[in-house]
């Protein structure tokens, strides 16, 4: 077991790097807390308290009862559930250890099916992309759902292995629930399709 974790970090000793810097960046506390927490926190005690998903912008002075969809109710029930139990420091390392797993997963796609060193220029400048987004919000859900779409598909594509294109589905009921970013999901799927056809 030693031998091959030794093993695994002489041949990724790159990889080891990269998700160490980023873990990093996204532990940092100024920046993971913003001012959208608040809302979503209430909004997903609401939900847990009366079951039922508010259907007006209950935070307008002017236009309380203005219709509002809210497309990540989910979101907000699972970071109230996790602030609940842990608080604000449960709250942040969820949100890294979502974030480590998407890039887990497409630095594994990408390092199995793609050149490495477009990858890794790439991983680089992405890093700088998302420091800029790291508060807990509902995004950080539509960072770890494509991640998985991208691992299934190109597992799928490459090496005729459906396994993991089969919870697919499942992945996209939630993320319907999850952010508004859902679309994202069909529209891989589809081009995953007409890359077959063609």
């Amino acid at each position: 077991m030693v031998k091959q974790s030794l093993s695994f970090l002489r041949q990724n000793y790159l990889f080891v790097l990269i998700f160490v810097l980023l873990g990093v960046f996204l532990i940092h506390n100024f920046d993971s807390i913003g001012q959208d927490i608040g809302r979503h926190l209430k909004v997903g005690e609401i939900i847990w308290q009366t079951g039922e998903v508010p259907k007006t912008n209950l935070f307008s002075f002017t236009e309380p009862d203005f219709p509002f969809i809210n497309h990540h109710w989910l979101s907000e029930v699972i970071l109230f559930g996790i602030f609940s139990l842990v608080g604000f420091t449960g709250l942040i390392l969820v949100k890294v250890f979502l974030i480590l797993i998407s890039f887990l997963l497409l630095f594994i796609t990408a390092k199995t099916y793609a050149k490495f060193w477009p990858v890794l220029i790439s991983f680089l400048l992405s890093i700088f992309i998302f420091i800029q987004r790291t508060e807990v919000r509902p995004e950080i859900f539509s960072f770890v759902i494509p991640s998985f779409f991208f691992f299934a598909i190109f597992k799928a594509k490459y090496n005729n292995n459906y396994r993991y294109f089969w919870f697919l589905p499942l992945a996209q009921l939630f993320w319907v629930n999850l952010h508004i970013y859902f679309f994202i999901g069909p529209f891989l799927v589809l081009a995953f399709l007409i890359d077959r056809l063609v």
